[in-house]
């Protein structure tokens, strides 16, 4: 990896849509070059995959919560059974009391309790928190790699 893969990778992230020669011509690379260098970072599985951001409220989805979960023990079955909810959207292993961090959009407060129920009702799940967002500011953001879009531009 150089500053010429992390530009492309910025630029890519931010709109995975560019063209080999529009990103070519930013980093200053032929779009032949441009295109091996982003299939070797597939190939890598640096780049993961491609797609469209929704807007989850256009959508329905107008709860958007963070939900803490205390599990009995550390179980890679609790994080399979969790992840069969298409509510929730993220989970991370967190340090401290609880032992994951969901998140998760529903339609309203009362689907969101629903599955509340649901998860709680998973073998293995001691106990919940939940805390509602009542905004959001900004997410899904570009990870922070440099280059000539990194720098602070739009």
């Amino acid at each position: 990896m150089d500053d010429k893969d992390h530009a492309i990778l910025d630029i890519l992230q931010r709109d995975d849509r560019t063209g080999y020669a529009e990103i070519g011509s930013k980093v200053k690379l032929a779009a032949s070059s441009v295109f091996e260098r982003v299939k070797r970072m597939e190939r890598e599985g640096i780049i993961r995959s491609y797609g469209a951001r929704l807007d989850a409220r256009r959508l329905g989805l107008n709860v958007t919560a963070f939900v803490s979960v205390a599990t009995r023990a550390a179980s890679a079955d609790i994080v399979a059974r969790v992840g069969h909810f298409p509510e929730v959207e993220e989970c991370y292993s967190i340090a401290g009391a609880d032992s994951l961090m969901l998140k998760v959009r529903t339609g309203t407060t009362q689907e969101l309790e629903a599955l509340l129920e649901r998860i709680r009702a998973t073998t293995g799940v001691e106990r919940t928190r939940t805390t509602v967002a009542l905004d959001t500011y900004f997410e899904a953001r570009p990870l922070p790699l440099g280059g000539p879009e990194g720098q602070g531009g739009d």
